[in-house]
């Protein structure tokens, strides 16, 4: 949440310029979609680790050149559970981000069902997907072998 927090008019800025919106004048519109953003990452990343962590604890190791890709995989496959709950949060907060209209959180679920249903959450969800599995994949790999270098498991010499 504090990343969120602090964070947040920076992405604003970046959703606003892409979308060729004019940046926003005053603190209030720099947050606005902060509540489903914090709500998105805080939710998700506890989902990632609670899933990542149980695949982790699942999936068998492995020696040899193998052994990183189960790390691989556990935060690829993290990465792909939480994007179904947490996805319709990102189209929220991306919405109000650069609407030029200024409605609440209730307002703007009732103009995304008025425009295509449940469904119009997910606009864009595949594409998501693919980029949470790499990066969470890419992480957990990273994550392990840092930690393990750490604490020793590793000979660089």
């Amino acid at each position: 949440m504090t990343s969120t927090t602090l964070l947040f008019p920076l992405d604003t800025l970046k959703t606003r310029w892409q979308t060729g919106q004019p940046s926003p004048k005053n603190p209030r519109e720099m947050y606005r979609g902060f509540a489903p953003a914090v709500s998105y990452s805080a939710f998700g990343m506890a989902l990632w680790v609670v899933s990542r962590n149980a695949l982790e604890r699942t999936i068998p190791d492995y020696e040899g050149p193998m052994q990183h890709w189960k790390h691989f995989v556990c935060g690829g496959i993290a990465g792909l559970c939480v994007q179904l709950p947490t996805f319709p949060f990102d189209t929220l907060k991306k919405r109000l981000q650069s609407a030029q209209v200024a409605r609440g959180v209730l307002g703007e679920v009732r103009e995304l069902l008025r425009e295509g249903g449940p469904m119009r959450f997910y606009s864009g969800f595949w594409v998501k997907c693919g980029f949470v599995a790499l990066n969470g994949a890419v992480f957990n790999t990273v994550f392990v072998a840092c930690r393990k270098l750490l604490r020793g498991g590793y000979d660089i010499t």
